[in-house]
């Protein structure tokens, strides 16, 4: 699945880009400057259905792996939109074997501002992941807080001048714990993301 993640990330958003410009007819120029909040709700995919962790607490190391049930993620917008452009502080929560919070700051650019806009995202922030092993031990948890970059592509679609609907891909990469133990445990957090919300403009 992660290898078609490209293809269609960019048929997916050709084709935001095609009913922007086809919503150009549709009611007014959405470019009104303004701060605006955003609730969102979404899932998450990681790159494994298998979570593995290492035990390096023996003469030899023991390997014990699990299912990811990571299924929901819950998150929170808030920013400041010029015309084509964006800066947000963005906040979500994936709860799961995969406990992870993450916040970015993202910069957003929308080709046009008709009904419909498309628009790419990249940020960059941190993450705080902390796995939860269940091996012959009982349940671990431990944590680590690391950088983090995501990017996306999504669309706004107004229903009025203030409020609009948002729905998007982005993929969030976590530096660090890849491929790397910490506290006797390794493991690799990067996700695919599909979110949406509800937005409110204030001007």
């Amino acid at each position: 699945m992660m290898s078609r993640t490209p293809c269609l990330a960019v048929t997916v958003f050709l084709a935001l880009v095609i009913a922007g410009a086809l919503s150009a007819e549709d009611g007014p120029d959405y470019s009104e400057a303004g701060f605006y909040v955003l609730p969102q709700i979404g899932g998450a995919f990681f790159r494994s259905d298998v979570f593995v962790a290492f035990q390096d607490d023996f003469d030899e190391p023991e390997t014990f792996s699990q299912e990811v049930n990571n299924k929901i993620s819950y998150g929170l917008r808030l920013g400041h939109r010029w015309e084509h452009i964006a800066v947000e502080l963005d906040g979500d929560y994936v709860p799961g074997t995969v406990n992870s919070f993450n916040v970015t700051l993202n910069g957003k650019w929308f080709p046009w501002t008709y009904r419909i806009q498309p628009y790419l995202m990249l940020g960059m922030g941190i993450s705080y992941v902390r796995p939860v092993i269940t091996d012959g031990f009982g349940v671990t948890q431990f944590g680590e807080t690391v950088f983090a970059m995501r990017g996306g592509i999504g669309a706004e679609l107004y229903v009025t001048e203030h409020w609009y609907t948002d729905v998007g891909v982005i993929y969030h990469y976590v530096s660090g714990p890849a491929n790397r133990v910490s506290g006797g445990r390794s493991f690799n957090q990067g996700y695919l993301g599909v979110r949406g919300g509800i937005g409110y403009r204030f001007f």
